[in-house]
C-alpha cells in the first residue's frame, strides 16, 4: 500500500515537473525585473539630480528686492540674519545655507548689467568660456547674447552706464549662461541702483528674506520669487529623509503589487494543470 503511494506520488511530481520548472522560472523573472528596476530607478533619479545641477546650477529660488525708502535698513537686516544662520554650527554632512547677491546696475539695448558675487557664478552654472571673470572696476563680461547683440569682443572696449554713471568698460570675457533669467553684462563696480537679486539654494534661505521683509512696517511688501525648474530644495537632512520615505514608500507598493501578481500567475499556472 505504501509503495503503491509513493509510486503514484512519483509519478505524479513527473507530470507536474514541467508546471513546477515553468512556475520557477516565472518567479525568477518578475523578481529579476522587480529588482532591476529599483536599482535603475535609484541610479536614474541620482543621475538626473547630478545632471540638472552640472546643467543648471544649485540655486533654488531667485527673489526680486526692490529699492525703497528702507531699502538699506532692511537689506543690512537681510546680510546680519543670513550670516547668522551660514554660521550654525551643525554637524559634519548636514546642510550649509549658500546664497548670494547681484546688484542691479542698470541697463543698455535691453540687456541688463549686473555685478554678482562669486558664489553665483558656480551656483548659477554662468560659465566662462573666453578670458576671465570682470575683477577690476573698468572690466565686464558679456554673454553669448550680449556678445552678438553688441558686436564686441574680449579686449574691446564698450561705453556703458553703471550705477548712473558713464564710463568705459574693457570686455575681460564671454560667458555662457544656463537660463535666460539671469543678466547678459557683469562688472566688478560696487553698489546697486535699483536693488538686488537673492539666490539661494533653499527654502530656508526663502525664508530668512520672508522674515526680514516681510515683518512689522515692511508687510505690504511685495517680494517676487522665480525658482528653479530644474533645482532642489537643498535645506538639510529634513528635505532628504522625507525624500527616502517616499522612497520606501513607493517600494513597498510596489512590492505588494508583485506579490499579488506572483500569486495569480501562480493561480493560474495551478488551474490550468
Amino acid at each position: 500500500m505504501i509503495k503503491t503511494i509513493f509510486r503514484l506520488a512519483f509519478d505524479d511530481m513527473k507530470k507536474t515537473r514541467r508546471s513546477i520548472l515553468v512556475q520557477f522560472l516565472v518567479i525568477l523573472i518578475i523578481s529579476t525585473i522587480y529588482f532591476s528596476y529599483l536599482l535603475c530607478s535609484d541610479h536614474y533619479t541620482e543621475l538626473l539630480e547630478l545632471y540638472h545641477e552640472k546643467r543648471y546650477g544649485t540655486w533654488y529660488a531667485m527673489s526680486v528686492l526692490e529699492r525703497d525708502d528702507n531699502y538699506y535698513a532692511r537689506l543690512v537686516s537681510l546680510q546680519e540674519e543670513i550670516a547668522r544662520v551660514a554660521s550654525d554650527e551643525l554637524p559634519e554632512g548636514e546642510w550649509k545655507l549658500n546664497c548670494g547677491f547681484m546688484d542691479r546696475q542698470g541697463e543698455t539695448e535691453g540687456l541688463s548689467i549686473v555685478r554678482s558675487d562669486e558664489i553665483l557664478y558656480e551656483m548659477c552654472r554662468i560659465n566662462l568660456l573666453e578670458g576671465k571673470y570682470p575683477a577690476k572696476e573698468n572690466e565686464i563680461a558679456l554673454t553669448e547674447e550680449a556678445e552678438k547683440k553688441l558686436k564686441a569682443e574680449v579686449g574691446d572696449s564698450l561705453t556703458l552706464t553703471v550705477n548712473g554713471e558713464e564710463g568705459n568698460y574693457t570686455v575681460s570675457g564671454i560667458l555662457s549662461k544656463s537660463q535666460d533669467l539671469f543678466p547678459d553684462i557683469y562688472t566688478a563696480v560696487e553698489g546697486n541702483t535699483e536693488g538686488l537679486l537673492y539666490f539661494t539654494d533653499s527654502t530656508a534661505g526663502v525664508g530668512i528674506t520672508d522674515t526680514v521683509y516681510l515683518v512689522g512696517e515692511s508687510m505690504d511688501y511685495d517680494i517676487e520669487y522665480r525658482f528653479n525648474r530644474y533645482g532642489k530644495d537643498h535645506a538639510g537632512s529634513l528635505w532628504v529623509h522625507d525624500k527616502e520615505n517616499v522612497d520606501i514608500d513607493n517600494r513597498q507598493v510596489i512590492l505588494v503589487e508583485m506579490v499579488v501578481l506572483i500569486a495569480l500567475i501562480l493561480y493560474a499556472l495551478y488551474s490550468a494543470h
